[in-house]
């Protein structure tokens, strides 16, 4: 792909996931914020556009010779919804309650100290149950019909029913959700500051950056690959 300063972040981003650790290192933001350009977002963050297109150039020369490139725009549905539940869902699952034990514990030893542990004591709870609703209703009505959808086109069957009318109300849900998830890192991450303390400290911070790199990438599978390519998977459906 030419690398425009006009194309968004996350059509980047979704032509060349390499460089999502490049855009997390820079502080760009390529899920929920995947909507700015690529110019808009350099300068809203006080960086040369110029300089970024060049790093976001040798990254896709160099990962047109080492030809790791999973395109995801090339995958049925059905497998990017697999992969979105088995690896992404699964860190959520796994991380969450892990990062909920390991504050608990800072909270007890360092709390009085550090009051802005109890700050993200409170967030990471907060966190932890919007995620496991949000997760709870992809799997249990959005994924499963997103599956269908696609079943139903490949086998000229009839489009399932569903609860919600068009594909576009749960999916605008969903990426509200993505919002309010982006917002509360956000504000842990600026309460992690001092990032000092104790081993179990050291921990915590190390976990924070890996689940918070993990769910920017989740999230742009669904924003960015998922999401629009379901909604014109249903208007194809609708005009058959």
């Amino acid at each position: 792909m030419t690398i425009e300063r006009s194309a968004t972040i996350g059509e980047i981003a979704r032509e060349l996931p390499s460089a999502a650790r490049f855009f997390e290192k820079a502080g760009l933001d390529y899920c929920c914020g995947g909507n700015l350009s690529l110019e808009e977002a350099c300068r809203v963050n006080g960086l040369d556009v110029t300089t970024v297109i060049a790093s976001l150039e040798t990254i896709q020369d160099l990962e047109n010779l080492s030809g790791s490139k999973q395109n995801w725009n090339a995958e049925t549905l059905s497998n990017l919804v697999r992969h979105i539940v088995d690896k992404h869902h699964a860190v959520v699952r796994q991380e969450l309650p892990r990062m909920v034990m390991l504050i608990n514990k800072m909270c007890e030893a360092h709390g009085k100290k550090r009051p802005e542990f109890l700050e993200v004591q409170k967030l990471i709870a907060e966190l932890k149950a919007e995620l496991d609703a949000h997760l709870q209703k992809e799997e249990a009505v959005l994924f499963p019909y997103v599956q269908q959808l696609e079943q139903s086109l490949e086998h000229s069957a009839p489009v399932p029913d569903s609860c919600f009318g068009t594909v576009r109300n749960p999916i605008a849900m969903m990426e509200h959700e993505h919002e309010n998830a982006g917002a509360m890192l956000s504000t842990i991450r600026g309460h992690l500051t001092d990032r000092t303390g104790c081993p179990t400290c050291l921990e915590f911070f190390q976990t924070f950056d890996n689940f918070e790199a993990d769910l920017h990438q989740h999230i742009h599978l669904e924003n960015n690959i998922l999401f629009p390519r379901t909604i014109e998977l249903e208007a194809t459906a609708a005009g058959r």
